[in-house]
């Protein structure tokens, strides 16, 4: 019997969540070129196309309409993706697709993600 699957409360305080809704952004987001900067920053992406996940660097089954559900509760049916932080709040959401450089630069601003920096500079010293 396997797990049951997670929903992005699950990952609270343990994940930040991407949630992706256009089959561009999987041009944009190639997982195995941006690995390094996932793992770094502790982040999960997940891309749906036609309300179905296509592609994730998350290792565990989800509850697929509960990370949907996200994308709505901004009330703009436009809305293309979502950033999930840490304490499980959306942090930004958008029309346009975002490339990953953007993304990664709105989470380093994060003061968690600051905090991680801090904290891996001293204990690299």
């Amino acid at each position: 019997m396997g797990l049951p699957p997670k929903s992005p409360a699950d990952f609270v305080w343990q994940n930040r969540i991407l949630i992706l809704k256009s089959e561009e952004t999987i041009r944009a987001w190639s997982m195995e070129e941006q690995r390094p900067n996932l793992k770094d920053r502790k982040l999960l992406v997940f891309q749906f196309n036609e309300e179905k996940l296509i592609s994730t660097n998350c290792q565990v089954p989800i509850d697929e309409g509960q990370f949907l559900e996200k994308l709505v509760e901004k009330k703009d049916q436009n809305i293309q993706w979502v950033l999930i932080g840490l304490d499980g709040d959306i942090k930004k959401s958008g029309k346009e697709i975002p490339n990953p450089e953007e993304i990664f630069k709105i989470i380093d601003a994060m003061p968690m993600r600051q905090s991680e920096i801090r904290k891996s500079t001293i204990d690299g010293l």
